[in-house]
């Protein structure tokens, strides 16, 4: 490669302007979208690295049923009882639903609540800002809020010593401000508050008499630590006095983010999503690359002559190498400049897709680049090797001639031809699997009617439910309304007890009289709640039954630990509380006490068919004469429901996009082909229409190899296409009937797309006057 060379490249380039700005333009789109996917990769198989002990810091969970949440009060023994641990902190995050932070002035949501000690900063170097005493929290009363959420919450003053509330009962005091967490951390959180504090404890679990506050517990091993054998001690050592204690395991900290165990709270990623971006990733690169090389051998056809007497004037095969190897050096080049700027442009659009916080200057990683400029250097030698191989094979007369390159010659070019066919219609079909498994997801029937429900979640601490459900039944945009402790969608309480040597557990709400007519749950048996049921009685699914073997409800009993447990009268049909992704869990309904209703923080209303907006403003104003001071936090059912399907929509779209690239990159590359055919074939054609060939003749005839290998690239498209979406659909435990209409579906456009793009290049050569043609050359 010289000087002279890349003079000529960019003079070629300039030449063949059309054709240059289609390979480059083709390539560089590709490899963008390959710039991202490695960005997210990266980031995802990063992820909790940026803690120095990330190697020897893990998590211990209980390996049978396979949960984190453990006795706070094991933190002490792993502090002073194994000389391994070097480090130990208990933390429980809650990051599930937004929480309310008060000051005096100000009011802010959030989402993430850390509550854990002063061992956490020794486990996780999180850096401490400002602090008022020697250690982060300074007194059992110490909150902490990150850099950026003291902003929020303190704007224009100094936070430290204020006063603040969160979850509207938990009172303390701000004692220092530490540095936002790393984006390539799980452990995502904007307040912090004391563990020591035993009223600071989010969580209460209780069996048997006995109660414990759960949380997990991350610890800091000795280089070299045996960790199957100290899981066994830790196994038989916390057994004896926790009995929901089976087995321990230790899971490295770095496998936390990609195989979440329950109860952790830390953000969590999804192996299926990374495989399936991974490989349409490497699909758009190889379809960009090959859409080049198209390009690039056709343009080498064109210039047969020139290279004929490069070759009588003494230029060996190696002064060919180096002059392809400029000029596709050049065309690369160009590429990735132009690559990087389109990842630059649209880099903000791909974070929002994929809530991620993904920087350009991460591509500057050591690591990385050698991986891109081995990819880079990888794309350049075969592109500048494999139109050589094929030049290679043709004598200086050939050249000279222009003569038209063999059926065998050109198959290795029909090869790549097949790949993109078929890597255009498995993305396309795995797109429309994607969408149609949502669709089916967001529509399927709940079990209850979902539409027009409305929700109202009410600040911990409030007493005044039975007043404001009064007050709400006197609108007349109110049909139903009902109070509960959880609803369909959210349920945080899990109670239990043990049937024949086995423990279930079921999801439990506590309800008013009006849950069912509200909701539109269905009773299919015994009764709903009478007024002396309230704080005695309870309904079960049917699921829940079935778990306990019951071949009748009658005369059974819900033992929840509370004295004489719950009545059950009826059974309701199943419904769902969580996504499609999850079976249906059983569920107890429990008739909470009257005039006891403090605990039941969420009001269910069923609008009436009206101006939505209107209505709104009719809440608000209730809202207001109760809650003056938080502005009124509601949902929708159907939104609540639909946002569980929120990284589904993601991966939709994403592959969307990828696909709808992949599709342009291939009708870019059947171009650059049908021009290469076009110009081989111009003497063939003009002789068949002399022989009474019609214009329509011709184009059947440029199509019909085309069409062919549409077939052929469907047959090898469908067992790809279904490997991915079966692999994907793993996710969900209820899902759509996959079946050949979207194989189907995506053979037609690409058939569609096909027809088109060879009619229109080859239109020129039908049309062009039959003496012309038989002139050429």
């Amino acid at each position: 490669m010289n000087l002279h060379n890349i003079k000529l490249a960019l003079r070629n380039l300039k030449r063949h302007r059309l054709y240059s700005i289609l390979s480059i333009t083709g390539f560089s789109v590709g490899f963008a979208v390959c710039l991202f996917v490695t960005l997210f990769l990266y980031n995802e198989l990063t992820m909790d690295t940026c803690y120095p002990n990330y190697k020897n810091t893990a998590l211990i969970y209980e390996s049978q049923g396979k949960f984190s949440n453990l006795d706070i009060k094991l933190h002490q023994d792993l502090k002073e009882k194994y000389p391994e641990i070097l480090a130990t902190c208990p933390m429980e995050l809650i990051n599930f639903m937004e929480i309310a932070a008060k000051s005096d002035l100000h009011y802010q949501r959030f989402t993430g609540l850390l509550c854990t000690t002063n061992d956490f900063f020794t486990v996780f170097p999180l850096k401490v800002l400002v602090s008022s005493g020697k250690q982060p929290f300074d007194g059992q009363a110490s909150v902490l809020l990150t850099k950026s959420f003291a902003k929020q919450l303190f704007p224009n003053e100094d936070p430290m010593g204020k006063s603040i509330t969160v979850l509207d009962f938990l009172k303390g005091r701000v004692t220092g401000i530490v540095e936002d967490f790393p984006k390539n951390s799980s452990i995502q959180a904007k307040v912090m508050i004391n563990a020591e504090n035993p009223g600071f404890l989010l969580s209460q679990n209780c069996n048997n008499g006995r109660c414990w506050n759960p949380l997990n517990h991350f610890v800091v091993l000795r280089p070299g630590t045996n960790r199957t054998a100290l899981a066994g001690r830790m196994s038989v050592d916390f057994s004896k006095s926790h009995e929901e204690i089976k087995t321990i395991a230790l899971q490295p900290l770095q496998d936390v983010y990609m195989s979440p165990i329950d109860g952790t709270g830390n953000a969590s990623g999804n192996r299926s999503l990374n495989l399936i971006l991974l490989s349409v990733g490497l699909v758009v690169l190889v379809l960009s690359t090959i859409n080049f090389l198209n390009f690039y051998v056709s343009m080498q056809f064109t210039k047969l002559r020139e290279i004929g007497i490069k070759m009588i004037n003494g230029a060996s095969y190696s002064h060919l190498l180096r002059f392809s190897l400029s000029e596709v050096s050049v065309s690369i080049l160009f590429s990735v400049v132009f690559a990087l700027a389109l990842f630059a442009l649209f880099l903000p659009w791909g974070n929002n897709l994929f809530e991620r916080n993904l920087e350009v200057g991460l591509l500057l990683n050591p690591g990385l680049l050698l991986i891109l400029l081995l990819l880079v250097t990888f794309i350049i030698l075969l592109n500048s090797l494999a139109p050589l191989s094929i030049l290679n094979k043709l004598n200086t007369s050939s050249f000279l001639s222009k003569m038209q390159v063999k059926g065998d010659r050109r198959s290795s070019r029909r090869w790549l031809t097949l790949m993109q066919l078929t890597a255009s219609m498995v993305l396309m079909a795995v797109v429309f699997a994607l969408f149609q498994q949502i669709s089916y997801a967001k529509n399927a029937e709940l079990g209850f009617q979902k539409e027009h429900l409305l929700r109202l979640k009410l600040p911990i601490g409030f007493k005044s439910q039975d007043a404001m459900k009064q007050k709400l039944a006197g609108l007349t945009c109110c049909q139903n309304i009902t109070l509960s402790r959880g609803v369909p969608g959210s349920i945080n309480l899990q109670m239990g007890e043990g049937v024949n040597g086995k423990t279930i557990l079921l999801k439990s709400l506590y309800v008013d009289e009006d849950f069912f007519k509200t909701t539109g749950i269905q009773l299919v048996a015994g009764r709903e709640f009478l007024p002396g049921d309230m704080g005695n009685a309870c309904l079960l699914n049917e699921e829940a039954v079935r778990q306990y073997g019951w071949d009748t409800y009658e005369g059974k009993r819900f033992n929840n630990g509370r004295n004489g447990g719950y009545l059950v009268v009826g059974v309701v049909k199943d419904f769902h509380i969580e996504s499609m992704h999850e079976k249906i869990k059983p569920v107890c309904m429990m008739a909470a006490e009257p005039g006891n209703h403090g605990e039941l923080g969420n009001i269910t209303i069923r609008l009436a068919s009206g101006n939505l907006g209107s209505q709104m403003e009719q809440l608000r104003d209730v809202w207001k004469q109760f809650i003056s001071d938080e502005p009124m936090n509601f949902s929708f059912y159907d939104d609540q429901f639909d946002a569980m399907y929120r990284k589904d929509d993601q991966l939709g779209k994403a592959i969307g996009v990828i696909s709808l690239i992949a599709l342009i990159l291939t009708f870019m590359g059947i171009l650059g082909q049908v021009f290469q055919i076009s110009l081989n074939r111009t003497k063939e054609i003009g002789v068949r229409k002399v022989n009474g060939a019609t214009v329509s003749d011709i184009l059947a005839y440029m199509n019909k190899e085309f069409i062919l290998w549409v077939f052929v690239a469907l047959v090898i498209a469908i067992p790809f296409a279904w490997y991915l979406i079966h692999r994907w659909m793993e996710n969900f435990a209820y899902k759509t009937e996959i079946g050949w209409p979207i194989y189907a579906a995506s053979a037609a456009i690409m058939f569609t797309t096909v027809v088109l793009t060879v009619t229109l290049q080859s239109w020129k050569a039908a049309t062009v006057n039959p003496v012309e043609a038989l002139r050429y050359e």
